[in-house]
């Protein structure tokens, strides 16, 4: 009878690290040329079978506890009756034979049946895990797109604040020398106001000097 052990070449005493040795030999033997025929395929997926089975402690023990159930022996008391032909003797073991076959396929169909629903079920959780790691990734994503708009749109506040300030300096120097103009005009007409005042007075006071003097000269020589 092939058992998991078999399928491994090890023995039932083998420890865990000469089975984890042995799985990885197996494995390593179907990596070269020509080890892609479908004969090697099926070896290789019953070769991942057993380890599956045989590198857990629970699933080994239970394992063996089967092969232990299988390998006792089936005793049967045989009672001679009259009459009784050893064909029907013949016929009641091989029905016992085939039920045993039975037995055995319909434990390794659900065996296999439920390493395909443990597969499933860890392609399930792969498939949510990259699941949530692509959306994780999105969201990263879309705070990136964030902090760049916002980064974007603070650079055009601060550009358009140093514009603005800009402008009101340029503004402001516009009218503190526009006021200096208007002070310097002022101070131009006061100052061209004061010559002309005194230029009329100098000119008053030489007209009523000249008046004075043609006057004093009018005046007749009295002879006392």
């Amino acid at each position: 009878m092939n058992t998991l052990y078999d399928v491994l070449g090890i023995s039932r005493n083998t420890n865990a690290k000469q089975i984890d040795q042995a799985y990885q030999s197996i494995i390593d033997s179907f990596t070269g040329e020509g080890r892609d025929d479908e004969e090697d395929m099926i070896r290789a997926k019953a070769v991942k079978e057993a380890y599956s089975i045989l590198s857990s402690p629970s699933r080994r023990q239970a394992y063996d506890d089967k092969l232990t159930l299988k390998e006792r022996p089936i005793t049967y008391e045989v009672v001679e009756k009259p009459g009784m032909p050893w064909i029907a003797m013949a016929v009641f073991a091989l029905i016992m034979a085939g039920a045993f076959g039975v037995y055995t396929v319909h434990e390794k169909k659900v065996e296999v049946a439920r390493i395909a629903l443990e597969t499933e079920k860890a392609k399930v959780a792969a498939e949510e895990a990259t699941r949530l790691a692509e959306a994780e990734e999105a969201k990263l994503a879309r705070q990136q797109l964030l902090d760049k708009n916002q980064a974007e749109q603070n650079r055009l506040r601060e550009t358009e604040r140093a514009r603005n300030d800009g402008q009101r300096i340029h503004y402001d120097l516009q009218m503190a020398d526009s006021q200096a103009t208007r002070e310097r005009e002022y101070a131009a007409r006061n100052a061209k106001n004061e010559r002309l005042q005194e230029e009329r007075a100098a000119q008053q006071r030489v007209r009523q000097q000249t008046y004075d003097m043609q006057r004093a000269l009018a005046i007749p020589i009295v002879r006392h």
